[in-house]
């Protein structure tokens, strides 16, 4: 009775294990968190990116490698301290294995140690900071950098449109702080002068004395890195000021503004990721699940999107949702997503960052030749 006593407690320790290591490979559900900006200013741009994940989870009929995709979300309002509590729940309290964000780079580098330390895939749908370079090999960012941007923006400024002189508007935002930044960098290493440079509170409303203050200065063109409300509001004081000079906007201006401001949008210009939206419901999906609010794929939501079959084309490389194992996989795969095929270089960074520079020409947005 003593020997089987004995081999009954050598044995246990052996079965807890098996125990456990069936639970692990049985397990039923694969847990993905979102970070984003849900509520505040940028509230369209993080629940368009959320809605649109969720749309690429019902392509895959819920489910990553037969495991049931369980979300859990969390609303940080692109605020770095509000990102560092997110993250630290989703990973230490939700017990996540991925995260698809966050959508600001201040998100995202906040995030990332995080991350990296706990060993759960990170992948930002918006984050653009070149810095994010040295994020770790948990992090990937499924969007264009700011360097690469505002280096084809003053190529094009001043060797295309042969401009000499800019002035350069930015809203108080690390994105758009950045982007102007690189532009005046890139812009006067090639010989370009600007003429005029101001920052503004994120949702400026009145923007005339800047305005007044360009038009004195009299530059060519006028680089306004902010976000859709400010570019709204810019084009049409611009106009009523008489200031007859062509725009250049990285990204948010798009056909929503010009269908506000008319006329006064005429003339202008944009950058934006060179994508071919492949998936031709997108649209029409994500203004269904968003309230019918118009969305440009191209502005994050589109890249939340790619993200989640980003998941799911490496987890089936991998033949596993080991978050380790997708992780090495992320480095290799193609992804066929709604916005093209991406893939990740070596950094764990968009590796095929092209883009189109578009042209206001008769109310209409006119690809341009560079």
């Amino acid at each position: 009775m003593k020997f089987y006593y004995i081999l009954l407690v050598l044995l246990i320790p052996v079965a807890l294990i098996f125990s456990g290591c069936v639970t692990q490979d049985k397990q039923e559900t694969i847990k993905i968190g979102f970070v984003g900006p849900l509520s505040g200013d940028l509230a369209l741009y993080g629940n368009t990116a959320k809605v649109a994940m969720e749309y690429a989870s019902s392509k895959l009929g819920n489910e990553i490698q037969g495991k049931k995709i369980e979300f859990f979300y969390e609303d940080d309002k692109c605020d770095a301290k509000a990102s560092l509590e997110a993250y630290n729940k989703l990973i230490n309290i939700d017990k996540v294995q991925y995260i698809i964000g966050g959508l600001c780079s201040s998100e995202t580098k906040t995030g990332a140690p995080i991350a990296e330390q706990t060993k759960v895939v990170n992948i930002s749908y918006c984050s653009s900071s070149p810095d994010l370079r040295k994020a770790g090999d948990y992090s990937f960012i499924l969007y264009t950098l700011d360097d690469e941007e505002g280096k084809t923006s003053a190529n094009y400024i001043y060797n295309k449109l042969g401009i000499r002189k800019v002035a350069v508007l930015n809203a108080k935002t690390e994105f758009n702080t950045m982007a102007a930044k690189i532009f005046k960098e890139q812009f006067t290493a090639l010989g370009g002068e600007i003429v005029f440079a101001e920052q503004n509170e994120r949702m400026e409303s009145d923007f005339r004395t800047p305005l007044t203050k360009i038009k004195e200065a009299n530059p060519q063109l006028i680089f306004a890195s902010e976000y859709t409300e400010e570019i709204t509001n810019l084009l049409s004081q611009a106009n009523e000021l008489g200031l007859n000079i062509p725009f250049y906007t990285p990204q948010t201006l798009n056909e929503d503004v010009i269908k506000v401001v008319g006329k006064a949008a005429e003339g202008s210009f944009t950058i934006r990721a060179e994508t071919s939206v492949l998936d031709p419901n997108f649209k029409k999906e994500i203004m269904l699940r968003n309230g019918n609010q118009d969305v440009d794929p191209g502005l994050c939501n589109g890249w939340a999107h790619d993200a989640l079959l980003a998941i799911d084309t490496a987890a089936k490389k991998a033949g596993s949702t080991d978050p380790t194992l997708v992780k090495d996989a992320l480095y290799t795969v193609e992804v066929n997503g709604a916005l093209g095929k991406h893939r990740f270089d070596k950094d764990g960074m968009l590796a095929n960052s092209n883009f189109k520079i578009l042209k206001v020409v008769n109310g209409q947005m006119v690809e341009q030749a560079q």
